[in-house]
């Protein structure tokens, strides 16, 4: 008589015998499982003695986040026993998810088979994640000896040494990205931006991560090439040199003391964008913007630095909180959090879509000319919020019709 496989899972799971010499089986949806680890069993009819019969069960997809640390599981039924369990942890993550068991590569017995493919369906009600939103970048600690010459929308200083490319990409000619870590692997062209994945050298989490880093990687280099796509860079009207291109420095979630980065983001922080500007008085322009509209960049600075910079949250639950399929959108139920538009909104900052409107030194933004208010002291006519001052430290300043009391909720 053939040996039948089938799935049990333990005080669960409803399993259906239609008939002796043919089974059928049915699972139930696992809800709501209250605890780290469930029993998952399968149980064996008509067992052969004489030859063992061995099953794999294998988990379709990566289990992120909540089976993450599934491996498959290859079950010998060597003896008189009907039946062979294993734990399954679950993690806690955000999100609800579906995952499938199922039974593979059925050997040994006497011609042990299942019916069809059995498959088990275990539904995960995660946490609800809490709205993620865009953070700041926090000052790096670098050597007090070395002069500040470069600053991000922040107002954090840095040494140009803490910004310049690793000499691993700086022959000649420049490469556009890390060896084997770059948009090439993908075939996706970045135009003329240049992207850095630093996990690729420092780490092997975030965008090197050995399951997901290339994917996480390749939405980055999606997000990119749209942009490229989208704002054309200016050319310079010759035909004598290269126009420069926009070095974007992907950092890494973790803290990494080789490049002064000590601390990491607030959890829930999902990500954080900035051009790199020299320190000045005024309105300022990123690096990212002065090339892009010029395709040229001051004299007075290096090709070979970083003129911008994105670091997306990979810390704790975040870890396996994101959707990076591209072509496709994540569920309001699943509870993930669709990279591929953080991305974009991180680098849109960094293309100096940025405001430095509550300052009170006179440091402003281009975007900040852009910016305008109705107010109170003249109804129906938006004006700028901030004005150019002639002659007159520092030069721009809130608009003059803007009362010493009224404040700005940005």
């Amino acid at each position: 008589m053939q040996s039948r496989l089938y799935y049990y899972f333990q005080k669960y799971l409803h399993i259906k015998l239609i008939s002796y010499e043919k089974e059928v089986i049915e699972f139930a949806t696992l809800e709501n499982p209250a605890f780290s680890t469930v029993m998952i069993c399968v149980n064996i009819a008509n067992p052969c003695v004489c030859s063992p019969t061995e099953v794999d069960v294998e988990l379709e997809g990566s289990g992120a986040p909540h089976l993450s640390a599934y491996s498959t599981q290859s079950l010998v039924f060597d003896d008189t026993s009907s039946q062979k369990c294993f734990s399954l942890p679950i993690n806690g993550a955000w999100g609800d998810h579906d995952y499938t068991l199922s039974l593979q590569n059925i050997s040994g017995g006497n011609g042990a088979e299942a019916e069809s493919l059995v498959n088990l369906v275990i539904r995960v009600d995660g946490e609800t994640p809490p709205v993620p939103f865009c953070g700041v970048l926090d000052s790096i600690a670098f050597d007090s000896s070395l002069t500040l010459e470069i600053e991000d929308r922040f107002g954090n200083g840095y040494p140009l040494e803490y910004i310049r490319l690793p000499e691993i990409v700086t022959s000649s000619p420049r490469l556009p990205s890390f060896p084997s870590c770059g948009c090439d692997e993908f075939d996706i062209s970045t135009g003329y931006f240049n992207i850095y994945f630093e996990d690729c050298i420092y780490t092997e989490t975030g965008f090197n991560d050995p399951v997901s880093g290339a994917d996480r990687r390749e939405v980055v280099c999606q997000v990119f090439s749209e942009i490229a796509e989208l704002i054309a860079l200016q050319t310079t009207g010759t035909c004598e040199e290269e126009p420069q291109e926009v070095n974007v420095r992907i950092l890494p979630s973790q803290i990494v003391t080789e490049i002064g980065q000590i601390s990491i983001l607030d959890a829930e922080v999902l990500g954080v964008g900035s051009p790199y500007n020299r320190i000045s008085y005024g309105l300022k322009a990123g690096f990212p913007w002065l090339i892009i509209n010029s395709a040229d960049l001051p004299a007075t600075f290096l090709p070979d630095i970083y003129y911008g910079t994105v670091r997306i949250n990979f810390e704790g639950e975040l870890n396996a909180a994101y959707w990076y399929e591209l072509g496709s959108n994540p569920t309001s139920s699943s509870g993930l959090l669709d990279l591929y538009t953080a991305v974009w909104h991180e680098a849109l900052h960094m293309l100096d879509f940025r405001s430095a409107i509550l300052s009170s030194t006179g440091d402003y933004t281009l975007y900040d000319q852009h910016l305008r208010f109705v107010y109170p002291s003249v109804p129906g006519t938006p004006l700028p919020i901030i004005e150019e001052t002639p002659g007159q430290w520092p030069f721009w300043d809130h608009h003059s019709v803007v009362a010493p009391s009224f404040h700005f909720f940005i």
